[in-house]
């Protein structure tokens, strides 16, 4: 039996390279490695600072260096749009993200990848700006969730046109603050409307909420469209503790019996 892993990859910017962080008490990349424990490593891929365009280069060496003889990458989350939405030097036209996006999600397809495809979710100015005039941050605000949302249709778009599920953060966070019907997006903010003060820890990346909001709709998008590949169906690495209960074996049987089991499916442990 082989003990090599095949991966879950998170691939993305920095709201993907953050979420292995738990000093908050709660992230996506911890959370989804309890679900896929001796099951599938997750692996975080995220890039602070990077957009689309980045994304699009790094990514085939990102599977080269992962699909080796003895493992694959069965999974991944390809989000990006945050930076590629901003004014700054990070921006990336939306034809051209549209492009990135429809790059990257037929690459994967293509190493026999599954793919859950995110977009941009909601921002939060005045914190923003907030952390600017004091120095936290290097460029002033540009960032509007009405764009936002433009880059997470076009996501939307591209995904739906690749077969493959969309997580769409921007109307998640809406709903969790009850913004959706009537209320100007880029007019949310932590001043005026503090529930966003839940999901935006500085107003552009994600508190544990906002990670739990990430969390349930992958795993929503694995139980709907790969339902072979969500945590409950994919077999264990070794058999369970509880197999070995009443069994009086000596070294060589221990391990044939360890290294020659199938794989066993997941029990109450």
């Amino acid at each position: 039996m082989s003990l090599d892993y095949d991966k879950f990859v998170l691939f993305g910017d920095s709201i993907t390279q953050y979420g292995s962080n738990e000093t908050r008490g709660y992230s996506i990349q911890p959370a989804l490695q309890e679900l896929y424990v001796r099951k599938l490593d997750v692996l975080n891929r995220g890039f602070s600072g990077y957009n689309s365009r980045h994304g699009r280069i790094i990514l085939p060496k990102i599977i080269e260096a992962e699909n080796t003889k003895s493992t694959r990458v069965k999974l991944m989350t390809i989000f990006w749009g945050t930076n590629d939405a901003v004014e700054t030097f990070q921006h990336v036209d939306i034809k051209e993200y549209e492009q990135n996006i429809d790059f990257m999600i037929k690459l994967a397809k293509s190493n026999d990848i599954k793919v859950i495809v995110l977009g941009p979710a909601l921002h939060d100015d005045y914190t923003y700006t907030k952390r600017y005039e004091q120095g936290l941050v290097v460029f002033p605000d540009t960032a509007k969730n009405s764009v936002n949302g433009e880059y997470s249709e076009v996501a939307k778009k591209v995904a739906t046109q690749n077969c493959v599920p969309f997580v769409d953060l921007w109307t998640l966070f809406l709903e969790y603050g009850g913004w959706k019907n009537g209320i100007d997006p880029d007019l949310i903010n932590a001043k005026d409307y503090p529930k966003i003060k839940e999901l935006l820890v500085d107003g552009v990346h994600f508190n544990p909420q906002g990670y739990r909001i990430v969390f349930d709709g992958i795993q929503k998008a694995i139980k709907t469209y790969y339902p072979d590949l969500y945590y409950e169906k994919v077999p264990d690495h070794l058999p369970l503790w509880r197999s070995l209960i009443d069994k009086e074996l000596d070294d060589e049987e221990l391990e044939e019996f360890l290294l020659t089991s199938k794989l066993h499916q997941t029990v109450t442990k």
